[in-house]
């Protein structure tokens, strides 16, 4: 084919085409007939069975297995496409009411908004500092090519502020009405989960009303090292090319859970808040 017979791809596309997530790749055909026929989380986790990638959820999860148990999900964001087997184990539950907070741009969260087909809204935008169209600081960071590739599309500080702000009140309602809300707290996939947590989480957890705490529990995760984003893309590449790919696993480690009541109590500074959910963290999983 000469290049200018070359089909023409969307930015979004070309984000996607290197790990073989374009649209007219079989491995999309297949997810989008799936997702219009059971819905995102359910296709999903059946892709996921199909391209030979075991979900192995070690600990409880009876706080937050069917629908209407309220959780708030507080897991390491390491390769920065977490949001996908989480999203498997809830379809495995057959749970449809999970929802994920998540930076807009990156090639997961396009992926993220390609794979919402009936735009139910699973992924919620946030809006950090450095992609406003009028971040001041003039330094090289890891938010550079986000913000040159998509110039067009930043919102300034003010209204970015305004999206995340409706983002978290709109996480801390559906906490209070029995969803699943998945936060990745430290907000960027090269900080640790040692250094500091951004406040959002304190401040979904302020706005749920102190009586609807004690049904919301709170559940710290974290993929095993057996998760990478190689593995996730030799799946995918096995299945675009019709091959069969051995079985290999993913593993998911659930953390010491409490309800919100016992761990926050009444309390309504967000940044104490905050402080007190990274503890229960730093504990579930600490080395022993």
């Amino acid at each position: 084919m000469r290049k200018d017979q070359e089909p023409k791809y969307t930015k979004k596309e070309a984000l996607l085409r290197p790990f073989g997530l374009h649209d007219s790749s079989p491995m999309m055909t297949a997810l989008y007939e799936k997702i219009d026929r059971m819905g995102t989380p359910e296709a999903v986790a059946e892709m996921f069975k199909e391209m030979s990638l075991k979900l192995n959820v070690v600990g409880d999860t009876s706080l937050w297995d069917q629908t209407g148990k309220a959780a708030l999900l507080m897991g390491s964001h390491v390769t920065g496409f977490e949001r996908f087997p989480l999203l498997a184990v809830f379809g495995n539950m057959q749970r449809e009411d999970i929802r994920s907070l998540a930076m807009p741009f990156t090639p997961a969260a396009v992926l993220g908004e390609k794979i919402d087909r009936k735009n139910v809204g699973y992924f919620m935008k946030v809006i950090p500092a450095p992609l406003a169209s009028d971040y001041s600081k003039s330094k090289i960071d890891e938010f550079l090519p986000l913000r040159l590739l998509n110039r067009d599309k930043l919102l300034s500080r003010e209204e970015g502020k305004k999206v995340t702000n409706q983002t978290l009140q709109d996480a801390a309602t559906l906490l209070g009405e029995g969803y699943a809300i998945n936060i990745f707290p430290t907000g960027n996939i090269r900080h640790g989960m040692e250094t500091p947590w951004k406040p959002g989480i304190g401040e979904i957890m302020r706005r749920v009303p102190e009586e609807k705490r004690e049904n919301i529990a709170i559940v710290p995760y974290q993929f095993a090292p057996d998760f990478t984003r190689g593995k996730l893309m030799k799946a995918i590449f096995y299945r675009n090319n019709g091959w069969k790919m051995r079985e290999e696993t993913i593993t998911l480690h659930i953390g010491q859970q409490s309800p919100a009541s016992a761990i926050i109590g009444e309390e309504q500074d967000p940044k104490v808040i905050t402080q007190v959910l990274q503890a229960q963290y730093l504990q579930s999983f600490s080395r022993k």
